[in-house]
């Protein structure tokens, strides 16, 4: 007997949570309806993909991809995974910080 699996649901407000100089850290909702088992998520530099990490449905829904170049754009791409199936991508194109961005916003941290 063959089991019938239906493509995911795409998830939802996939965005930019934080970003370092050398980090991003990614956030999303789950699809409003529909079984999944969990998230597929790489990090593309341009055409080439540069990082790729799953989690199942129980983790929160955000990632962090660390050791990344400063100031430099990068797209991440989400996939809704059940069993073996993915969902449509969702994509997202984010930019690391700079050094100097960093000391900008340490400066106007520490007058309020």
């Amino acid at each position: 007997m063959f089991a019938c699996i239906t493509v995911p649901a795409v998830a939802q407000n996939f965005a930019l949570d934080t970003a370092s100089a050398n980090s991003l850290k990614l956030k999303w909702e789950a699809p409003a309806t529909g079984e999944i088992s969990g998230y597929k998520v790489k990090l593309m530099d341009g055409d080439s993909e540069i990082k790729s990490e799953t989690t199942d449905k129980t983790d929160p829904p955000t990632i962090e991809f660390n050791g990344l170049e400063a100031g430099k754009e990068y797209t991440g791409q989400l996939y809704t995974v059940l069993e073996t199936v993915e969902s449509e991508k969702l994509q997202l194109v984010v930019l690391t910080g700079t050094f100097d961005m960093f000391m900008i916003m340490m400066k106007v941290s520490f007058l309020y």
